[in-house]
């Protein structure tokens, strides 16, 4: 499952895969977007935003 942390509040809101595909669709290149999935979920690598950071979480 992933997890979306509000920066200001530090609040966790559960979010689906197609959700955090479509904020690194938004982020990143189109091409990077599975390999950066992939590495979310493989070694716990962190997408941040203005706003938020998302991680994966077993």
């Amino acid at each position: 499952m992933f997890v979306k942390i509000d920066k200001k509040t530090h609040e966790e809101t559960i979010i689906s895969s197609t959700d955090m595909t479509l904020v690194l669709e938004r982020d990143i290149k189109d091409n990077q977007v599975d390999d950066t999935l992939t590495e979310m979920v493989i070694s716990g690598y962190e997408h941040k935003d203005k706003t938020a950071i998302y991680r994966y979480k077993k």
